[in-house]
């Protein structure tokens, strides 16, 4: 009898340890989906960031159809949610992109300054709790339609985003008819020309007004005396092409800046030739010019060679 009720005491006392058993791991799973679902509950009730356009005269908040290369302005304003600011960040995605990619910071000018960065982090203790920013850049220098987004993330890695569309279209050319390149050994301050505006500027390093020239006539021919009707590019940033292209299918400025491209290059000392058209890069424009005739007066300096430019 005694035998039989320590056998049963053991069984039970076996199966009590395995209810035990049985009893702390469904405690164990439940306290375990309870942490998941407060950290689940804890995202889930973090507000994260905003970020909105100010609405400021000359400044863009909508889709917008501009010249190439106009300038942007916008101005952000960004606030805090849950959690303090981090980052702020400019993407753009043009027609021809299948991702949308960083705007290069070199092109972004933020707060009147250079932009050390793009994104930029936000390092200002007052700036983490909300900023505004102005913004400019330049809009594509080519027929395009480019979305730009604006976005702001917080130091839990939530962001916020706002965007436009800006769609470029070709600038039609300007024409300045008549300009004058004068003979460099005449009048001071005739010698180069602007060709921006048509005006003439000094061809000597001495006078100020040739920083702004892109063509310097020559002078006069060495042997004779006579005027040479001659020019070249006034600094290196100037290089001169011959095109086949007529005058009148420079309707755009993306015209100019294609004959440009696959046109004969000329050396540096052009021999003016009337109605002979070349095409000028300065930097990151592009002239057109058509010489129409020269101008040689024999008992004085003040020769020239007439043009027509088309920027």
């Amino acid at each position: 009898m005694k035998y039989k009720l320590l056998k049963e005491l053991k069984s039970g006392g076996k199966n009590l340890i395995q209810n035990m058993n049985k009893y702390f791991l469904v405690i164990a799973g439940v306290s375990f989906i309870q942490i998941i679902t407060s950290c689940n509950t804890d995202i889930s009730n973090e507000i994260g960031p905003s970020i909105g356009f100010e609405n400021e005269s000359g400044y863009i908040t909508n889709d917008v159809t501009l010249d190439e290369g106009s300038e942007i302005k916008v101005r952000i304003k960004a606030f805090k949610g849950s959690s303090e600011l981090k980052e702020f960040a400019i993407y753009q995605k043009s027609s021809n992109q299948i991702q949308e990619s960083l705007v290069r910071p070199e092109l972004l000018i933020v707060d009147n300054k250079p932009s050390i960065g793009n994104p930029s982090f936000v390092n200002d203790l007052n700036d983490k709790t909300s900023f505004v920013k102005n913004i400019y850049f330049s809009s594509s220098k080519y027929a395009d339609t480019i979305i730009y987004t604006f976005e702001v993330t917080d130091i839990n890695r939530i962001n916020s985003r706002i965007q436009f569309l800006v769609i470029t279209k070709d600038v039609i050319t300007d024409l300045i008819a008549g300009a004058k390149l004068f003979n460099r050994e005449g009048s001071p301050g005739r010698g180069g020309i602007d060709l921006q505006t048509g005006t003439s500027t000094g061809s000597l390093t001495s006078d100020s007004t040739s920083a702004t020239a892109e063509l310097f006539d020559l002078g006069n021919n060495i042997t004779t005396g006579t005027y040479a009707a001659r020019f070249a590019p006034a600094n290196p940033e100037t290089s001169i092409k011959a095109t086949l292209d007529t005058w009148d299918s420079f309707i755009t400025s993306k015209n100019i800046e294609e004959a440009y491209n696959t046109g004969n290059n000329v050396g540096t000392v052009i021999t003016a030739i009337p109605n002979s058209i070349y095409t000028i890069k300065n930097g990151k424009l592009y002239f057109a010019i058509k010489i129409n005739k020269i101008v040689d007066t024999p008992n004085s300096n003040d020769d020239y060679i007439e043009m027509d430019i088309k920027l």
